[in-house]
């Protein structure tokens, strides 16, 4: 899939806007594969949080591994995660748009 030059802008100031690391990073033993995430929700009773993040993760291999956390989250997570949480204004850079 190609994207226009405009589109790839777009997509590299968004995911800026969400991830604000300064370093670059490894995903760890421990975390989860997307293969194990879905298995793991199998049986369970499914939630919105589990279907928003599916949605996203199913374009992607299920060996990739990942960090998420689900729920009103109040701090921000030791390791780079997937968050699926509402914003927390005390995070929020006001000059971002």
């Amino acid at each position: 899939m190609r994207f226009a030059p405009e589109e790839v802008q777009d997509i590299q100031r968004r995911a800026d806007y969400y991830l604000k690391l300064n370093q670059t990073f490894s995903v760890e033993e421990g975390a989860t594969t997307i293969r194990e995430f879905r298995t793991a929700w199998k049986h369970r009773r499914k939630s919105t949080f589990f279907f928003d993040l599916q949605e996203h993760l199913r374009h992607f291999d299920g060996r990739v591994r990942f960090f998420y956390r689900f729920g009103d989250n109040f701090s921000v997570p030791a390791k780079p995660a997937l968050v699926k949480a509402r914003e927390l204004p005390l995070f929020h850079d006001a000059t971002d748009a």
